[in-house]
């Protein structure tokens, strides 16, 4: 929270595995792993599936201390190569000494009844794009297109966690009590899937630019991967307050920097409320008003808390510097190493 509130004042390697079969497709030695920093383009196959994924690892990470590594989920239409370029975690884990990986979503005959696009309104519009299957996503498949598959981007998230802990955690020391997730807008909306999901994995979550809430049916999938029980993780949300796809579906012209966007019955509120019941939260929040944003934090001083985050201004970006007057993984990334599982 402190955190949160100051900041607010190569080469590319290639080759193929199997997600049940690792040790039989892989023939790299430690030795290369070991000298392999810099980015490297991993092609998986994952029910029976191609899958793409970046690992990028730092030159200078220490051989004798424990590496983090964060998860970063692109948004719709986008790849992970964008997301490895745009949004800044790169040149954040040079900075600070952990691995990141860029995994890319497949693609699907999409249709929407109203979709925002660059501030317009569109109605009935198809698609044939990149989408990571969240929670409800079939119901945004384009009916002219039956039959399409659903890939199973969880399974997929297994098989990324099964090369790091298998062919670089013996070599760098990956710590799997501090893998993290960051997701923008369609990413964003799989990275709560990973919440309800995989919280016996991942130890902290950083969304941008999503509004979608949880209920009962999302819940109820908590144990479809796992036997474990579930795990209330911290998570910090950031929105835009002039974000017109959010905008749009809360029907305002802007979001409200005060305390308004807490009263119950508000668009905010909903999503609010639905990440502190997931997570067991108290009702109860810390406003704080920056100079640059509104800040609803829920959860005291314990290990999981909630943070909502509205930035004045922002649009439906992730923010890197460029597209807007600061990088989200200035906010991020200190809010993720405060956690570890």
């Amino acid at each position: 929270m402190k955190g949160i509130l100051h900041f607010l004042a190569i080469s590319v390697f290639t080759f193929v595995l199997s997600a049940n079969a690792l040790s039989q497709t892989i023939n790299l030695e430690s030795a290369e792993l070991r000298e392999a920093a810099g980015k490297r383009t991993v092609n998986l196959r994952v029910a029976g599936v191609a899958r793409e994924v970046i690992v990028y690892r730092p030159a200078n990470l220490p051989a004798n201390k424990p590496v983090p590594v964060v998860f970063v989920f692109h948004g719709t239409g986008q790849s992970g190569e964008l997301a490895y370029d745009n949004f800044g975690w790169q040149e954040k884990a040079d900075a600070e000494g952990f691995m990141a990986v860029f995994p890319s979503a497949l693609r699907y005959h999409v249709f929407d009844e109203t979709l925002v696009q660059n501030g317009q309104v569109l109605h009935d519009v198809q698609r044939h794009t990149t989408k990571w299957n969240y929670f409800g996503f079939e119901e945004k498949l384009d009916p002219a297109y039956p039959n399409q598959p659903l890939y199973d981007d969880v399974k997929f998230v297994q098989a990324i966690i099964e090369l790091l802990t298998k062919y670089y955690a013996p070599v760098l020391r990956v710590d799997a009590e501090r893998f993290y997730v960051t997701g923008f807008s369609n990413g964003g909306q799989f990275a709560q899937r990973l919440l309800v999901q995989m919280s016996d994995v991942f130890a902290a979550f950083a969304l941008c630019s999503i509004g979608r809430g949880f209920d009962a049916a999302d819940f109820a999938h908590a144990n479809d991967y796992t036997n474990a029980p579930f795990q209330p993780r911290a998570v910090l949300h950031m929105i835009g307050e002039l974000d017109p796809k959010l905008n749009y579906a809360a029907q305002v012209e802007a979001f409200p920097l005060d305390e308004s966007a807490a009263a119950p019955g508000t668009w905010t509120n909903f999503v609010m409320q639905s990440f502190v019941q997931l997570l067991g939260l108290s009702s109860e929040y810390a406003y704080k008003r920056t100079a640059r944003a509104s800040v609803f934090h829920y959860g005291g001083t314990g290990a999981t808390t909630y943070d909502f985050v509205i930035v004045e201004g922002m649009r439906h970006i992730y923010p890197n510097g460029e597209n807007f007057g600061f990088q989200a993984v200035d906010v991020f990334w200190p809010f993720m190493k405060q956690h570890h599982r």
